[in-house]
């Protein structure tokens, strides 16, 4: 083997060293930034729930505040409150003000969800590229070594015997 063919070889293992690292950074710069990413996910959805769960406490103060702001003006209007129209009255205004409540608190939830699960799907983007920078590692490192056998076996042909 000349010293051309080794420096060739040498350079070629130092080549494929050079990009074998190159691929495992870029994997673990990926998976970083996805670990962070799904941190940032999780906090921005934990703080929707929590002011989810604050506006319903404030919508449920409002709905009492209203339920008895009604009561009082049908009271005050003669209304009998527990029987015929005022207690028709006052079962309509419940049922509207508690099923605004519970869609503002759906929608939280629905928000909260499309959060984690966008969280879910970049992860799953995340091992998905692993994988492939996985096997562009093991298919540099095979042609690298196919390279080296066959400078290898150039080399003896062409070696007087």
């Amino acid at each position: 083997m000349g010293w051309t063919t080794a420096i060739s070889i040498a350079l070629l293992g130092i080549s494929t060293g050079i990009q074998v690292y190159s691929t495992q950074q870029t994997k673990k710069a990926a998976e970083n930034a996805d670990a962070y990413n799904r941190k940032l996910a999780e906090s921005e959805a934990q703080r929707k729930e929590a002011e989810a769960h604050e506006n319903m406490r404030r919508q449920r103060e409002e709905k009492r505040r209203r339920m008895a702001m009604a009561r009082s003006r049908l009271s005050a209007s003669g209304v009998a409150l527990g029987e015929g129209t005022g207690a028709d009255v006052l079962e309509v205004l419940d049922a509207r003000l508690e099923t605004s409540i519970q869609d503002a608190s759906r929608m939280a939830e629905l928000e909260t969800r499309a959060l984690r699960a966008g969280a879910e799907m970049d992860t799953w983007k995340t091992r998905q590229q692993s994988a492939a920078l996985d096997l562009q590692t093991y298919g540099s490192l095979l042609s690298s070594a196919s390279s080296m056998a066959g400078s290898f076996s150039n080399t003896s042909y062409r070696t007087p015997r």
